[in-house]
């Protein structure tokens, strides 16, 4: 049996770690992270963006040398155990304070702009580190940041990054498969801070907020990495919080957490259990992602291979009619009531190949019948219309006789050779060039 790996879902077989050693014997000069580039280029391994999956290819490098299967060159650089705990906290960044008080509609219009890579972004990351009871994190994988503005002044920032592999309720409320959330978890998105500024003492600004927002999310989503976002989700640690701008701004409750974590091996809560509250960006999106031949009209051909269909569990009962059926079947109609009668009649004995005729061998049974029902041939009906000219007795002026609108209207077709032929070349998606027209000679 061939040894494969199964690495983030990808499974590799003996022929590809047999080309990642060719790779590496091809290039002996070359460190890993070139390696990693190169052998993302030959799979054509890439982000929906255009840009190689670098890093998920040397962890692949990674775990192919703990395995045995390979042997990396050495590090050229020696990295720090984890470099996300020597990563230095965003700088506090003084801005004017002064509390903003009055009603909402006074302060509109508010700009909300997507600050990742711009000049604001330092500013948004100093906000949420010290405003913001979590701090602040660097994101992983695709995020989008962005600030609310009045008079240039900050009053709102909120982050957005990839949502959760898996979410119970949330693929619930979904409906879909694995297989179906695995190829589509890219059209996710998680709410992962949203702050209102201690000076923004607005009613009703954090609804107000996430719906402006929320359209611009997709569309910015898809400039940036290439592909848009149908849905997003956020989790309220209901200890803190009552989530009422979500519910006010029409996202919708799913559930709660478990309070584990995507790293449990216990299976204990260990952490704070969270709302879960979800919203579909664009709803006739969402719902047809969720939708395959199992559950919709879709042909087992539009699910792809990795639509994983369930077994159906074996049953005890035999194949074929059971017992006691009595089955369905078309009665045959009365001999008086049918158009034609054809008579057959055995020409040779089956056990002794003798002749046989009707005229001489009597009938040991009533005959075996079959019926078989056949739309006649139709023949189009031909119509000449003769439009006569007669001379007046009175002045001589002679007069053509006009055709009927019906007929003229037609364009030489009759009514039903017109609604016949509408039908077809419509609904039944032929050619109606082949029905038969009468021509005007």
């Amino acid at each position: 049996m061939e040894n494969t790996l199964t690495f983030r879902n990808p499974t590799f077989t003996s022929a590809d770690i047999a080309f990642v050693r060719q790779v590496i014997a091809d290039h002996p000069d070359e460190g890993r992270c070139a390696l990693s580039k190169r052998l993302c280029a030959a799979w054509n391994w890439t982000q929906p963006n255009g840009q190689p999956k670098d890093m998920i290819c040397r962890g692949l490098l990674l775990t192919l040398e703990r395995e045995g299967a390979i042997h990396l060159p050495p590090r050229k650089k020696v990295p720090l155990k984890n470099p996300s705990s020597h990563r230095s906290r965003p700088e506090k960044i003084d801005i004017d304070s002064t509390p903003v008080e009055r009603p909402l509609r006074e302060l509109l219009p508010i700009s909300i702009q997507q600050v990742r890579r711009s000049a604001l972004e330092k500013l948004f990351n100093s906000l949420i580190e010290e405003h913001h009871y979590l701090g602040y994190t660097q994101p992983v994988g695709e995020h989008l940041k962005y600030m609310a503005l009045y008079e240039d002044r900050p009053v709102a920032c909120l982050a957005f990054c990839s949502a959760a592999w898996h979410l119970g309720p949330r693929d619930d409320f979904i409906g879909w498969m694995p297989a179906l959330r695995h190829k589509n978890r890219h059209l996710l998105a998680y709410n992962t801070r949203f702050l209102i500024m201690p000076w923004g003492r607005v009613p009703h600004f954090a609804s107000h907020l996430l719906a402006p927002c929320l359209r611009h999310l997709s569309s910015d989503w898809e400039t940036l990495y290439h592909h848009p976002v149908y849905w997003v989700e956020t989790f309220v640690d209901s200890g803190r919080f009552k989530g009422t701008c979500y519910r006010a701004a029409n996202w919708i409750f799913l559930g709660k957490t478990t309070g584990r974590g995507k790293l449990d091996r216990t299976r204990k809560p260990n952490r704070s259990i969270k709302d879960i509250y979800g919203y579909p960006a664009l709803k006739a999106k969402i719902a047809a992602l969720s939708t395959d031949s199992t559950n919709s009209s879709k042909p087992p051909s539009s699910d792809g291979p990795q639509v994983s269909r369930p077994k159906k569990k074996k049953s005890s009962r035999s194949k074929g009619g059971q017992k006691g059926h009595k089955g369905h079947k078309r009665e045959l109609l009365p001999a008086d009531k049918m158009d034609n009668i054809v008579d057959y009649y055995p020409c040779a004995c089956a056990n002794c190949s003798a002749e046989m005729d009707p005229e001489n061998c009597p009938e040991t049974s009533e005959p075996a019948r079959y019926q078989t029902f056949e739309l006649p041939k139709t023949r189009p009906i031909a119509t000449e219309h003769r439009c006569h000219e007669l001379g007046c007795e009175v002045c001589g002026h002679r007069t053509r006789a006009e055709l009927p609108a019906t007929v003229a209207q037609s364009q030489f077709r009759g009514c039903w050779h017109a609604f016949l032929e509408g039908y077809i070349s419509r609904r039944q998606l032929l050619d109606a060039t082949v029905l038969p027209r009468a021509r005007m000679k």
